[in-house]
């Protein structure tokens, strides 16, 4: 009989013992990956195929006809920029805006390309000469070149012109190509100068004018225009005025200025009422001090080649002290008219007393001046006590009525 055979000690174990203990992986052994949603989507479109759509852009792109049309569409867009470029170029702002360069780079040749600078000399000598003359008189163009030596009216007034149109000329000259830094705008920097430079000097003086607003050019057929407000500073008074401009061929030129008589006119309303405030208690003083009568004139013959004037005129000293030198202005009724000559009393007048002044005037001598005018219609003849100095107590008081800037007076 068969012994069974021995059962193997490895798988011997004990029905009932206790658990073995688990030993831990070694430290060289890896866990799973387990990928994110956002990975494995990515891992996925990796897998792809290559897609085919940009090398069928870049053979259609290579394509002949492709070619063609993109050479037209380039085409088109570059005269489309020439015909704008061209619109722009033919605008009036764009004129204005080439003036204000040539001044700010000092290039005569585009100044002169853009803006009738000649023209406008001309016309601002002109009717601001003119201006002048009408309502201050011809003293207000005197110590000018060639006024003196001028016989006529006519040619006094014409070569007050010349040569004041030369200084003009020669001052902006001198401020093309002098080479100072801008501080303030092109607009203001014209107003200075010409309101700088006679003639528009023997108006403004030293008082000053601001460019306060500038509007867009108003179109009106070939020509255009720009509002310019000007304030006086001294006063605080606004005066209009316009540029124009004229289309020459496909550019626009600035040729002239718009409303430059009115604007003497405003300027020269505001300096008449300034100077009545200003002189209305010196000149109350001076009415209760001296009362000048009427005046009178007289025609006198010498011979037969001679004739002069009389102008005689009444003085009344109406306070008690002693008035020992008077100046009277001689004009006429018109309205802040000139002072055409001043007339001088050097001898002392009393308290009290009347003294009747007579001064003597040749008829040829003054036979182009304004006082010969003035003395052929006595009528439109008015006296104004200019300055008055009395004896107060020992000491000469003078009572002096302010003048206007530029007057002549």
């Amino acid at each position: 009989m068969k012994k069974p055979a021995p059962e193997p000690e490895s798988g011997s174990a004990p029905a009932f013992g206790p658990p073995q203990e688990l030993v831990a992986p070694p430290r060289h052994a890896t866990m799973p990956e387990f990928l994110s949603k956002k990975a494995a989507k990515s891992a996925k479109a990796k897998k792809r195929t290559p897609s085919v759509v940009w090398p069928r852009v870049w053979q259609a792109l290579r394509h002949p006809s492709f070619v063609w049309l993109a050479a037209a569409a380039t085409l088109m867009v570059l005269v489309g920029v020439v015909y704008l470029g061209k619109l722009v170029i033919g605008t009036p702002g764009y004129a204005i805006n080439q003036v204000e360069l040539a001044i700010r780079q000092h290039n005569g040749t585009k100044l002169a390309y853009y803006a009738d600078g000649v023209g406008i000399v001309a016309q601002v000598v002109d009717e601001t000469t003119d201006w002048l003359v009408a309502h201050r008189g011809m003293g207000a163009i005197l110590g000018l070149d060639g006024v003196a030596e001028a016989r006529g009216k006519r040619e006094k007034v014409q070569a007050a012109k010349v040569a004041m149109t030369d200084k003009l000329n020669r001052e902006i000259g001198t401020a093309l190509i002098s080479h100072q830094r801008d501080t303030i705008g092109i607009a203001q920097q014209v107003v200075l100068a010409l309101s700088a430079l006679p003639p528009v000097a023997k108006i403004a003086g030293d008082d000053h004018f601001d460019v306060r607003a500038v509007s867009q050019p108003v179109v009106h057929g070939e020509i255009a225009e720009l509002a310019v407000t000007l304030q006086y500073r001294e006063l605080q008074v606004d005066i209009p005025m316009g540029i124009v401009m004229q289309r020459q061929g496909r550019r626009w030129r600035v040729v002239a200025l718009n409303g430059l008589t009115e604007a003497l006119d405003v300027v020269n309303r505001a300096q008449v009422e300034r100077l009545a405030i200003d002189n209305r208690s010196i000149s109350q003083r001076i009415a209760a001090t001296v009362e000048v009568g009427t005046p009178s004139v007289v025609r006198k013959a010498h011979g037969w080649k001679r004739t002069t004037y009389l102008l005689q005129v009444p003085l009344t000293n109406r306070s008690s002290d002693t008035v020992i030198g008077v100046m009277l202005g001689l004009g006429t009724r018109t309205t802040g008219g000139p002072q055409a000559m001043e007339l001088e009393v050097q001898h002392p007048i009393a308290g009290g007393a009347t003294s009747s002044e007579v001064w003597q005037f040749d008829e040829l001598s003054a036979a182009h001046s304004a006082v010969a005018t003035i003395l052929a219609h006595p009528d439109r003849l008015v006296v104004h006590v200019r300055d008055l100095v009395i004896d107060s107590a020992g000491h000469a008081d003078t009572m002096r009525v302010v003048a206007r800037s530029g007057s002549g007076q």
